[in-house]
């Protein structure tokens, strides 16, 4: 401060108001207005020190100074101011009342004592420093397989006090995580691809809601997702324009989805019969009057244009392959009942829904178009609740998204975190994000991620080389010494704060944390460490013994 402008003016004030103090005390003429004149110049020049050095903090240049201060005094890693203000509790109880609208209607006192979990998700520990994100913030997690991903994401299911969403393609999160979820809510199962020996609680087919043009319409986009490529997503333009009015034909006329794949499927004089019976029945939508054309110019393509209809027809087979397995169309083809999701009723007890998916991504389709489903009715629901979010926060747990739920986490990720909706999305690597959202839609869902969790099981080099680009630099210094060991001089250089080969190894259970400051390497919590987790888990598997006991000594009395 001495050697800046703001502070000499400090100083020349700070001198010239005791100079003029000293003044006032002396027995001569005109000594009170030659004193007082001096200290109130010097209390300006002092004033207007601090007024400039408090303004040229805030200027541009001050900011990165100070920032390049901070990352050479920490090394590039996030320091204990840093954390106390983004990611520890303390910062997460300044923002309760926002993120948890009804605790404003607590006192102070009350609201802490409210768990910081009942607003924000722990990632894991840094030393003796806790890291949280908050119920707005979302999460992508990268890591290998077996590296303790799912294990952390299962502990975040468990603490989240609302409903939750949950998909993977094994049975692992259900066993993990049922026991202590049924003590919040009902548990809902959907799984068509039959993973595992878990029969599925309820059933829900795409032709839910149908009715309406636009369900229908929304319906298709969400069963056919958006392509990887401009020159693929054309083909996916035109295969949601033919979906849609087969769908509202199939509701409209009480039919099935196996019907809408026999449309689909039909060739020669069967396309033609089809595009009658669905004509005829858009016939009695006179808001359909766009979709009845669509209709007509898919099913009348022949000649030259039967290519055109065969590459529609391919592109829209992926969205209804599951049909061809028995078990997801006992399931997803199936009519309303009283077995049927209600979301309403999933968001008003803090119910729980496992969508267990297989990696062959047959029934992707229509599991991410349930998700998608849920997703949307949580929007409008939220848009009528105080603060425009949902209290508390619907949990969207997509473990393993690219195989489960392939669904607009480029668009999701933009604005869901501020209704309520969270996002916890967890995938093996990149390269999963390219593949099924594309370059463009891979980079969005990076850059709306509030907290990146890289783990372990990271091998490809570019994956590698983003990762280390990402995690800044630092100053290494080197000394150079002499045949006594003596420094004789030292240099610094710039070096990536996590080299190559320190995120190839980066071991189990542990992750780097991009996205809230400079980098955290954290522990990340494992369920099989929770005490409460593990009674859970032993008390369920007991009551399963003891039913399959019952039923088996049932079955030898009725003999």
């Amino acid at each position: 401060m001495a050697s800046s402008m703001p502070g000499r003016v400090t100083g020349i004030g700070l001198i010239t108001g005791s100079t003029g103090y000293a003044i006032t005390q002396l027995p001569i003429d005109y000594a009170q207005l030659t004193g007082w004149t001096a200290m109130a110049a010097g209390v300006g020049m002092v004033g207007g020190g601090v007024v400039t050095w408090h303004t040229s903090r805030r200027a541009t240049t001050s900011h990165i100074n100070r920032w390049s201060r901070r990352s050479r005094r920490n090394h590039g890693v996030q320091s204990l101011t840093g954390h106390l203000k983004t990611s520890s509790s303390f910062a997460m109880r300044g923002r309760a009342t926002a993120l948890r609208p009804s605790l404003a209607r607590m006192s102070r006192w009350q609201r802490i004592r409210v768990p910081v979990t009942e607003y924000a998700a722990m990632l894991g520990k840094s030393g003796g420093r806790t890291l949280y994100a908050s119920h707005e913030d979302v999460v992508l997690r990268v890591a290998g397989a077996r590296s303790g991903k799912t294990t952390a994401l299962a502990c975040r299911i468990v603490d989240h006090p609302g409903p939750a969403v949950v998909t993977s393609t094994r049975v692992d999160l259900l066993t993990w995580t049922g026991p202590m979820r049924a003590k919040r809510g009902p548990l809902h199962v959907f799984n068509p691809a039959g993973i595992g020996d878990v029969a599925s609680t309820l059933k829900w087919s795409p032709l839910a809601g149908c009715k309406a043009i636009e369900t229908a319409m929304r319906r298709a986009d969400d069963m056919i997702p958006a392509a990887s490529s401009d020159e693929r997503e054309g083909w996916n333009d035109q295969a949601r324009r033919i979906l849609a009015p087969l769908l509202f034909a199939a509701a409209r006329g009480g039919l099935t989805m196996a019907r809408v794949l026999a449309w689909v499927s039909a060739t020669g004089d069967q396309a033609t019969k089809a595009g009658r019976q669905v004509e005829s029945i858009l016939d009695d939508a006179p808001e359909a009057a766009a979709m009845r054309e669509t209709v007509r110019q898919f099913f009348g393509m022949s000649g030259e244009n039967e290519r055109t209809r065969s590459s529609i027809v391919t592109t829209l087979m992926p969205a209804l392959q599951w049909l061809s397995n028995p078990t997801a169309a006992a399931i997803g083809d199936a009519e309303v009942t009283g077995d049927t999701l209600n979301v309403g009723e999933l968001l008003d007890t803090q119910g729980t829904v496992y969508l267990l998916g297989g990696t062959n991504r047959v029934t992707s389709a229509l599991t991410g178009a349930l998700v998608a489903e849920i997703a949307f009715r949580a929007t409008q629901r939220a848009e009528s609740m105080p603060g425009g979010r949902l209290d508390p926060a619907l949990l969207l747990a997509l473990d393993e998204a690219a195989l489960v739920a392939p669904g607009p986490l480029d668009r999701w990720t933009s604005d869901m975190g501020g209704r309520g909706i969270v996002l916890d999305i967890a995938v093996q690597s990149l390269a999963w994000l390219h593949r099924v959202w594309g370059e463009t839609g891979a980079r969005i869902i990076l850059g709306n991620a509030a907290a990146v969790l890289l783990g372990a099981g990271c091998k490809d080099p570019a994956d590698i080389a983003h990762w280390e680009a990402l995690s800044g630099l630092r100053d290494e210094v080197s000394e150079t010494r002499d045949a006594d060991g003596k420094v004789t001089s030292t240099s610094s250089r710039k070096v990536p704060v996590l080299s190559r080969d320190q995120i190839a190894a980066l071991p189990k259970f542990h992750a780097v944390v991009y996205g809230l400051g400079p980098i955290s390497i954290i522990r990340t919590p494992n369920i099989w460490r929770r005490r409460d987790a593990r009674r859970a888990m032993a008390r369920a598997g007991r009551q399963v013994t003891a039913t399959k006991f019952a039923e088996k000594l049932a079955e030898e009395v009725s003999k």
